[in-house]
């Protein structure tokens, strides 16, 4: 009963199991692939602030690091590490994303990316998007 199977023998469970295998993998591979386009997206956003290629953004980054090493050296590092301490520990005081973030969304997702690739697969994503928006919602027609 607990002999191998033969080569030559297939069954559906198998034939099914080796698509689904195959479409685990898939699913791994995409996830993957997607979670390295966004390093790489972050990455070649880094490079644009490090390049200059959006100087009011970049003046902008260049202000806030200097502001954050004016604190770090005039407050004492043992309270700063309190401090840290301390909002680690406790609640958020805000559950929802919140202004500071949209800023933080808008100011890095406005940054270029210096990369023929990223910009055609965002441009592509978005046509697919609009197009999968046009097939599930078709435009209204203009008014009388």
């Amino acid at each position: 009963s607990s002999e191998p199977k033969a080569a030559s023998s297939s069954s559906s469970s198998d034939y099914f199991s080796v698509f689904g295998q195959l479409r685990e993998l898939r699913t791994g591979l995409g996830k993957a692939q997607a979670a390295l386009h966004a390093y790489n997206t972050t990455l070649l956003r880094a490079r644009a602030l490090h390049r200059w290629t959006d100087p009011q953004r970049t003046a902008v980054f260049v202000g806030l690091l200097t502001v954050l090493a004016l604190v770090f050296a005039l407050v004492p590092l043992n309270w700063l590490v309190a401090l840290f301490v301390i909002y680690l520990a406790s609640d958020p005081l805000f559950t929802n994303r919140g202004l500071s973030r949209a800023l933080a969304d808008e100011y890095f997702d406005g940054l270029a990316t210096a990369s023929r690739t990223h910009g055609n697969v965002h441009f592509a994503a978005l046509k697919r998007r609009d197009r999968l928006d046009a097939q599930v919602f078709p435009p209204l027609p203009p008014p009388l």
